[in-house]
């Protein structure tokens, strides 16, 4: 199964934290893509991260923002592991009130995602502050008082809001995208033009101009999913989206993701979401207010 949900066991406040956590290449999770958040902010160490359609170095002082349902797997060195804390959390934490000057924390991050920007290189200054911040959140998780959970909530907020307006003032591009060969943006781009059709491995060999064996051993090293399970998750990122965002029927829904049947489409969802469609519409369009 290559989907590993992050559960937020409290429902009424969704966050978990992760602090300070060493890994290496064997403890690293190898694939995963969740509903909720991710913050992952590096101490040291060095390694590489895939998010989504793009792949980035890791180093000390890189602060990751990840939105919900986007493919990402990092693989640390395994000579200079990664040390880094990672935060998860659900978008109803970020949901500040509208105070007119039309900033909105999810927005910018929504903004980035369509930028391929998840990737912020922080200034020493903006890693002690990051550092600093980290620290306060986890002295709350571990000795929580009245009132923690707000703390929590608006510690982060902050965090988002002056990185994010840091961001705005920097007059170059803060990720740094490692050399990839260029079929492998060909790929991938293909891939997302075509999941409503089906995809061969033959067909993406084609397009990348080299051999199958290559490509699945390639594709597998840079993204730590093989195609088959690359091609499923993506489909039912686009599945999960259509199911929330538009009125589309289920079978409409199964049809433009490219899978082969209804039953099909019901079985592969519910096994990685835990719910069928119809659930998982009525769960999440009740959180966004639809119904």
């Amino acid at each position: 199964m290559p989907i590993r949900e992050i559960a937020l066991s409290d429902v009424s406040f969704p966050f978990r934290m992760v602090y300070q956590d060493t890994k290496d290449p064997a403890s690293e999770l190898p694939d995963h893509l969740h509903d909720r958040y991710e913050i992952v902010y590096v101490y040291n160490g060095l390694g590489t991260f895939f998010i989504d359609n793009t792949l980035l170095d890791m180093c000390r002082g890189d602060l990751f923002v990840i939105p919900g349902n986007t493919i990402h797997h990092a693989i640390p060195n395994a000579e200079n592991p990664v040390t880094s804390t990672a935060v998860f959390f659900d978008a109803m934490l970020l949901q500040n009130p509208f105070f007119g000057d039309g900033f909105s924390i999810l927005q910018n991050i929504e903004g980035n995602r369509s930028k391929n920007v998840y990737q912020f290189r922080l200034t020493k200054a903006e890693q002690g502050t990051a550092e600093a911040q980290l620290e306060s959140i986890y002295k709350e998780c571990l000795q929580p008082q009245t009132g923690y959970q707000q703390i929590i909530a608006l510690t982060l907020q902050l965090m988002l809001i002056r990185f994010m307006r840091a961001d705005r003032q920097k007059s170059q591009e803060t990720s740094i995208a490692l050399t990839s060969p260029a079929w492998f943006k060909d790929v991938l781009q293909h891939i997302e033009n075509h999941l409503q059709h089906t995809i061969t491995l033959g067909e993406l060999a084609n397009v990348a101009m080299i051999s199958q064996s290559h490509l699945s051993r390639a594709f597998k090293r840079f993204v730590g999913l093989n195609l088959v399970d690359y091609i499923t998750t993506k489909r039912m990122i686009l599945a999960k989206e259509l199911l929330i965002n538009t009125d589309a029927k289920v079978a409409t829904v199964c049809e433009n993701c490219g899978f082969e049947s209804l039953p099909h489409f019901h079985r592969t969802f519910k096994k990685y979401t835990g719910v069928t469609p119809a659930t998982y519409r009525k769960l999440n369009g009740m959180s966004l207010g639809r119904w």
